[in-house]
């Protein structure tokens, strides 16, 4: 991972910094040919973000460079403080960081992207039996292509208000690791789950089944807890 302070820690040098990011676009492109898409690509999504803000407000780079007091206000009282680098040059140099970095931070975005939406189309997900009308909780039964074992989570979606805002998150909790059998059924399986866990009602349960290979907690599960988070918020307001 790539420290969130990169641009201004350590030396403010071109070929320094260049050398840094080739190395981390390098650790980039060795996750994604793995398909281990997180949180490698919040990472990427993140600092474009960042560099993306500063490209479009130069003006708050001055705030980011470190200072150094050059004496004392006798006026006013205050200590004064002036960049370590003097702005013409520390300005064109962060310009020319940024105009190497920000191009590829696009690019990585932009395989990660392509990346999250081939495994997305690989994944069906759907309801498992009747649907409730209580959905703040319930199952989910994970599949993967070739693979032998069915994961249980129990799912819970939160409400929160931050800023006179209301948010949903979708938290996900391990259960157990089920073999796959031809003598039992999903629906069969979803029974057993509801009996020996004690849900308080008939939960909601989702199956989703992915026919493509990938790492289940680098891809396959945030991919498709986001999709669950949709579903279910679809399946709430209809």
């Amino acid at each position: 991972m790539l420290s969130s302070n990169w641009l201004t820690d350590g030396l403010l040098d071109f070929e320094y910094k260049k050398y840094l990011l080739l190395a981390y676009f390098k650790q980039v492109n060795a996750h994604f040919d793995a398909l281990q898409l997180y949180p490698i690509f919040s990472d990427v999504l993140a600092h474009k973000q960042q560099l993306k803000t500063l490209y479009e407000e130069k003006s708050l780079l001055k705030t980011k460079f470190p200072q150094q007091l050059r004496g004392i206000d006798g006026k006013e009282k205050q200590l004064q403080y002036m960049p370590k680098f003097e702005a013409d040059e520390a300005s064109k140099e962060l310009e020319k960081i940024i105009e190497f970095a920000l191009p590829n931070f696009q690019q990585a975005a932009q395989q990660g992207s392509l990346l999250y939406e081939t495994i997305e189309k690989q994944i069906n997900l759907e309801p498992l039996g009747l649907l409730p009308t209580y959905f703040s909780e319930g199952l989910l039964l994970l599949s993967m292509f070739k693979n032998r074992c069915v994961e249980i989570y129990k799912y819970q979606i939160s409400i929160f208000t931050q800023a006179n805002e209301r948010y949903r998150s979708l938290s996900l909790q391990w259960l157990e690791r089920v073999p796959k059998s031809l003598a039992q059924t999903y629906e069969s399986l979803k029974i057993d789950l509801i009996r020996r866990y004690q849900f308080t009602a008939s939960p909601a349960a989702f199956l989703a089944e992915s026919n493509m290979l990938c790492p289940l907690e680098e891809a396959l599960l945030p991919i498709t807890k986001r999709r669950l988070m949709r579903l279910v918020y679809e399946l709430e307001t209809k």
